[in-house]
């Protein structure tokens, strides 16, 4: 059976059509440049990263996509950090449901095994976030 024409059927899976290496892939995500918030070029082309750079571009652009708000990405993608907007929390509970998101925002993939040492502090009404990823291929340090 080949690949559909519609996107919301899926190929069903067999015996035959199974492998090992439907089983683990490597994450590839488009080069991005943090500091001027856009996707990096070479020689006016997108470039893609693989293994530990993707997972690290895939965390900081999931901490930084709010859940459930735009078409582009799937219900999994993003964080829900907004739902704590206009609670009444003590700063301390406020911080402990944003570890709580997070930590559930990232470890929806399936590369990331754990996170480790993650910080959150709220400075003039921003949000920092630091942390450590144990993924497949190494630590990522990941700050937002």
């Amino acid at each position: 059976m080949g690949e559909s024409i519609f996107p919301f059927i899926l190929e069903t899976v067999t015996k035959e059509n199974f492998t090992a290496s439907n089983q683990t892939t490597i994450p590839r995500e488009y080069a991005w440049d943090f500091d001027r918030d856009c996707f990096q070029l070479v020689d006016g082309k997108l470039s893609t990263v693989t293994g530990q750079d993707a997972v690290k571009i895939w965390a900081m652009k999931a901490l930084r996509v709010p859940r459930y708000r735009y078409l582009a990405y799937s219900w999994d993608y993003g964080h829900e950090l907004e739902n704590l907007f206009g609670q009444s929390l003590s700063k301390e509970a406020a911080l402990s449901e944003a570890k709580r998101y997070i930590s559930e925002a990232l470890l929806v993939n399936p590369n990331v095994t754990e996170v480790k040492n993650l910080n959150v502090n709220l400075e003039d009404a921003t949000l920092k976030v630091s942390c450590a990823l144990v993924t497949d291929y190494g630590e990522v340090n990941v700050v937002v």
